[in-house]
């Protein structure tokens, strides 16, 4: 309803009431927190490509290929994708079932190493875990301005009647995230009810949490590590090669396999309202989801990005916000520059200020760590209210 441009122009209590009465109620803001390997990593997981490197080169044979093409330099999983495809020249159709053999025999490794590392993890702190998760998803705008937090709350306020729902989109194979979110499922998929006043009447919205989409799989089912597109192949030849296209791009093999992950997906961010990239490296060999989230905001000016950004110097943005002006602009054309497709540069200046930039010190999503000393999950926190839960959005906004 609030899309039409005769709502827009009437007041907050009348939308709230043709909400209720032509939508039955059943308007929600849809959050969705897109999920990168930061979040393993809060967990004291040792799951960087830097990790796997090691176990790798132990474990894999000696005749394997993919051995000497990939090296301790390379520091995320999206350079372990792009030196796969930058090294393909040398696969001519002599040599390609070797290939496939050896990527297996990487996949499988890569899948052992992945599914020991996830174990070690314990849930059983549940309520540590619980609190943990409502603050972190209640108060995800902590570190925003005062500015950017108001913009969020008014794209709440136009749904409040009928709430937010939280909807994950999973980058990792483990199962780290489904688990989190479980625990909290298994008592109540409700996190938080928040209330709101007016013309002598209170209603509550509810904050919930939604759906989970593994879109690369995960190491127990369907896990995908390819490239973006056929420009990331560096071998002519393989990019004739149906069944190798079929097996080495990501969005072929998801096609492939038909469960309909990339269709999904593509939904989810059509529907959501707000979107939020979290412990994600914005790689190359995932440009088709940069290009798809860019998209979405040049298509409606109404739809809101935060990139949650650590800043390995601890960026203290009160002490020189010239620093964070400028640092703030580089993640967002760093984003820009992988999103931008065939857009031109007016049309991303104008979805810039609809980007925003959240330094994460530890401040959300930090649960219990595991501790591979004591071979424990400590009960570890950061510096902030862990498990403070939020009765109102405007308390949330303006007393926080």
């Amino acid at each position: 309803l609030d899309k039409n441009p005769v709502i827009k122009n009437l007041s907050v209590t009348l939308i709230y009431r043709l909400q209720i009465k032509y939508a039955g109620g059943k308007i929600s803001v849809n959050i969705t927190f897109f999920i990168g390997n930061g979040f393993d990593l809060n967990l004291g997981l040792k799951t960087r490509y830097k990790d796997f490197y090691k176990y790798f080169k132990e474990n894999v044979r000696r005749s394997n290929i993919i051995r000497g093409w990939i090296n301790e330099k390379d520091i995320l999983w999206s350079d372990l994708e792009k030196a796969l495809g930058q090294s393909l020249s040398s696969i001519n159709r002599g040599n390609l079932e070797q290939f496939y053999d050896d990527k297996d025999e990487m996949d499988d490794l890569l899948i052992d190493y992945l599914q020991e590392e996830q174990e070690k993890y314990s849930y059983e702190d549940e309520e540590n875990i619980k609190k943990e998760l409502i603050a972190s998803l209640d108060n995800f705008d902590i570190n925003l301005s005062k500015a950017d937090k108001q913009r969020i709350y008014r794209v709440k306020q136009r749904h409040a009647f009928n709430g937010v729902m939280y909807n994950f989109v999973v980058f990792n194979y483990t199962n780290c995230v489904d688990r989190i979110v479980e625990i909290q499922k298994k008592e109540d998929s409700v996190i938080s009810t928040h209330t709101y006043f007016y013309d002598a009447s209170q209603y509550n919205s509810d904050s919930k949490l939604g759906e989970i989409y593994h879109i690369h799989g995960t190491v127990n089912e369907e896990m995908i590590l390819g490239v973006n597109d056929e420009s990331q192949i560096n071998n002519e030849f393989l990019k004739q090669e149906e069944i190798f296209c079929d097996s080495f791009i990501k969005s072929y093999m998801n096609k492939m396999i038909g469960q309909q992950k990339t269709e999904e997906v593509q939904d989810l961010i059509n529907n959501s309202e707000i979107i939020c990239l979290f412990g994600m490296s914005i790689g190359e060999t995932d440009k088709l989801w940069w290009e798809k989230i860019v998209d979405w905001l040049v298509e409606d000016k109404e739809k809101l990005l935060v990139i949650f950004w650590r800043d390995n110097k601890k960026l203290n943005k009160n002490r020189l916000p010239s620093r964070t002006i400028r640092n703030n602009d580089k993640v967002k054309n760093q984003f820009l520059e992988k999103g931008k497709g065939q857009l031109t540069d007016e049309k991303l200046r104008l979805i810039k200020d609809r980007i925003f930039v959240s330094y994460n010190d530890d401040d959300i999503f930090n649960f219990p760590k595991y501790d591979e000393e004591k071979d424990d999950s400590l009960k570890v926190f950061g510096k902030r209210f862990s498990g403070t839960r939020i009765d109102s959005i405007e308390n949330s906004i303006y007393n926080g």
